[in-house]
């Protein structure tokens, strides 16, 4: 997901916090042998200075995950979405977390506040699919759930 800063008053008008933003996001799209160390003191640096600014915990967020810290991304990524529910970026890498984590329900749930923000665009037709699966298995399920219970009560 691209991260658009160019709106982020909180970044343009701190220069030091936009030099390690920039300097982040460069070693992480081009630059892979800073990814390491590196690239943590760019990335806390910019969390001191802007402890609960969205564009700079996604990007701590996708660096937990491309090192496999699966559940520090994934919960850095939560964290966003409590203070900024409509942060698309981190709902759309929840939606693939939470999908492939088997988490269907929370993925659906996450898919379907992207369908809110965005209803009938291009890129989520895949998460329309999700929703709508989930809520085919949630009525199967319930199905299932009322047969047996008819027929326990018959039983007896």
């Amino acid at each position: 997901a691209k991260i658009d800063i160019k709106n982020d008053t909180a970044i343009q008008n701190n220069t030091a916090l936009k030099l390690y933003f920039s300097l982040a996001t460069f070693i992480y799209n081009y630059y892979p042998p800073l990814r390491g160390a590196p690239l943590e003191w760019l990335l806390s640096e910019a969390e001191a200075i802007a402890p609960d600014n969205p564009h700079v915990e996604f990007l701590v967020a996708r660096h937990h995950l491309r090192f496999g810290r699966i559940e520090e991304g994934t919960r850095k990524l939560e964290l966003i979405i409590e203070s900024q529910p409509h942060y698309t970026p981190a709902l759309s890498r929840l939606v693939s977390l939470y999908m492939v984590g088997g988490a269907r329900i929370r993925a659906a749930e996450t898919a379907q506040k992207l369908l809110d923000q965005y209803p009938a665009h291009h890129r989520w037709k895949v998460l329309e699919d999700i929703v709508q699966e989930q809520k085919k298995q949630t009525r199967s399920a319930f199905s299932r759930i009322f047969r047996t219970n008819i027929l326990f009560l018959n039983v007896r």
